[in-house]
């Protein structure tokens, strides 16, 4: 099977006249996980009928279609600083033998390596340790009454009116008008206001982001989070 001097890459729009490329000095540029730069060489690769040799720098990236797959290798280096092996570069063999990134610089606390006689073996001895975390949740009091826009969101919140669909900020004025109140023009903020405090979330809403109820009013109150008082005012 011999190799090919031009690549088929497309065909033209309208025409249908095929669309070649030189392989030679070739660069293919794209966004990250998006433009398909992997498949494209890959394709490339294929119907080009020449043998390939691709280098697979990060972790995670999609593999190319390779009869031969080399894994990661490490070569003793020729210098030393010491005669006692660099944390360094057992860093290294660690990360190419279990193929991912670790951060000895922070989490090591002790590291220490036995100085081998000519001939012997080098033993290494390591010791981990992970952090436990600790983390207090801490939530402030808020009194709101439906004299404001806000505490007229927060009150139809608690009763309901939000339902459990998406909701734009439109459809939150149009809550208020229903109840006969005038829309705000702060009801954007009042509602990203109430999901970062967990009870919203937003959802994408074509090129937009629309709201839905993440805590349910009767689960916010079981919880201690919500509660509606009634007062009359003379």
């Amino acid at each position: 099977m011999s190799a090919l001097s031009h690549i088929l890459l497309g065909f033209e729009v309208e025409t249908c006249s095929p669309v070649f490329v030189d392989p030679d000095h070739l660069i293919i540029t794209g966004q990250t996980q998006m433009a398909g730069k992997t498949l494209t060489l890959n394709a490339l690769n294929t119907r080009s009928k020449r043998r390939c040799i691709a280098f697979r720098t990060k972790r995670g990236e999609m593999e190319f279609d390779v009869t031969n797959t080399l894994k990661p290798f490490y070569t003793e280096p020729k210098t030393q600083r010491s005669k006692y092996i660099s944390w360094q570069y057992v860093k290294s063999i660690l990360e190419s033998s279990q193929g991912r990134g670790m951060n000895f610089e922070e989490a090591m606390k002790s590291f220490k390596s036995v100085a081998p006689a000519q001939g012997e073996s080098v033993h290494v001895s390591l010791t981990h340790e992970s952090p436990s975390l600790e983390v207090t949740l801490i939530r402030k009091r808020l009194e709101a009454d439906t004299l404001t826009s806000r505490g007229k969101l927060l009150y139809l919140y608690s009763v309901g009116a939000f339902g459990v669909e998406p909701f734009s900020v439109s459809d939150a004025n149009r809550f208020l008008g229903n109840n006969g109140w005038n829309k705000s023009p702060r009801t954007k903020q009042y509602l990203d206001e109430m999901m970062e405090w967990g009870f919203l979330k937003k959802i994408p809403s074509g090129k937009r982001y629309g709201y839905q109820v993440l805590m349910t009013p009767e689960e916010a109150t079981k919880r201690n989070l919500l509660s509606v008082n009634e007062k009359v005012i003379e």
